[in-house]
Protein backbone atom coordinates (compact mmCIF):
# COMPACT_ATOMS: atom_id res chain seq x y z
CA UNK A 1 0.00 0.00 0.00
CA UNK A 2 2.90 2.36 0.56
CA UNK A 3 4.27 1.71 -3.06
CA UNK A 4 1.14 2.87 -4.04
CA UNK A 5 0.71 5.93 -2.24
CA UNK A 6 4.44 6.72 -2.94
CA UNK A 7 4.01 6.38 -6.82
CA UNK A 8 1.03 8.48 -6.59
CA UNK A 9 2.95 11.05 -5.19
CA UNK A 10 5.28 11.01 -7.29
CA UNK A 11 2.67 11.00 -10.24
CA UNK A 12 3.89 7.88 -11.04
CA UNK A 13 1.40 4.83 -12.81
CA UNK A 14 2.19 1.26 -11.42
CA UNK A 15 2.33 -1.53 -13.74
CA UNK A 16 -1.11 -3.39 -13.76
CA UNK A 17 -2.74 0.25 -13.04
CA UNK A 18 -4.88 1.54 -15.88
CA UNK A 19 -5.54 5.41 -16.42
CA UNK A 20 -8.55 7.34 -16.01
CA UNK A 21 -11.71 5.92 -17.10
CA UNK A 22 -13.65 6.99 -19.89
CA UNK A 23 -16.73 9.08 -18.76
CA UNK A 24 -20.17 7.55 -19.15
CA UNK A 25 -23.38 8.38 -20.94
CA UNK A 26 -25.33 11.16 -18.71
CA UNK A 27 -28.62 11.07 -18.73
CA UNK A 28 -30.77 14.41 -18.94
CA UNK A 29 -33.74 12.57 -16.42
CA UNK A 30 -36.36 15.84 -16.77
CA UNK A 31 -35.67 15.52 -20.39
CA UNK A 32 -36.38 11.55 -20.74
CA UNK A 33 -39.47 12.17 -18.02
CA UNK A 34 -41.16 14.61 -19.96
CA UNK A 35 -40.41 12.77 -23.41
CA UNK A 36 -42.17 9.46 -21.87
CA UNK A 37 -45.36 11.09 -20.49
CA UNK A 38 -45.58 13.06 -24.26
CA UNK A 39 -45.81 10.05 -25.57
CA UNK A 40 -47.83 8.69 -23.05
CA UNK A 41 -50.03 11.13 -23.11
CA UNK A 42 -50.59 11.10 -27.06
CA UNK A 43 -51.24 7.71 -26.45
CA UNK A 44 -53.94 7.77 -24.71
CA UNK A 45 -55.02 10.47 -27.14
CA UNK A 46 -54.57 13.80 -24.62
CA UNK A 47 -52.78 16.67 -25.17
CA UNK A 48 -49.47 16.13 -24.53
CA UNK A 49 -48.84 20.01 -23.79
CA UNK A 50 -48.48 20.67 -19.75
CA UNK A 51 -51.13 21.95 -17.54
CA UNK A 52 -51.20 23.27 -14.27
CA UNK A 53 -52.67 20.91 -11.58
CA UNK A 54 -56.40 21.67 -11.15
CA UNK A 55 -55.85 22.63 -7.12
CA UNK A 56 -52.27 24.03 -7.24
CA UNK A 57 -53.71 27.34 -7.36
CA UNK A 58 -56.04 27.14 -4.09
CA UNK A 59 -53.19 25.39 -2.02
CA UNK A 60 -50.55 27.99 -2.77
CA UNK A 61 -53.47 30.51 -1.99
CA UNK A 62 -54.01 28.77 1.33
CA UNK A 63 -50.62 28.40 2.10
CA UNK A 64 -49.54 32.19 1.59
CA UNK A 65 -52.72 33.02 3.89
CA UNK A 66 -51.46 30.37 6.62
CA UNK A 67 -48.54 32.29 6.42
CA UNK A 68 -49.89 35.62 7.38
CA UNK A 69 -52.02 34.57 10.09
CA UNK A 70 -48.76 33.47 12.33
CA UNK A 71 -47.97 35.67 14.75
CA UNK A 72 -44.46 37.04 14.55
CA UNK A 73 -41.88 35.83 16.70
Amino acid sequence: MAKIIEAMWEGKLLAGASGPEAPGRVLDLMAALSEWVAQARAARGEDAAVREMAGARRKAAAGKAAAQKRPPE
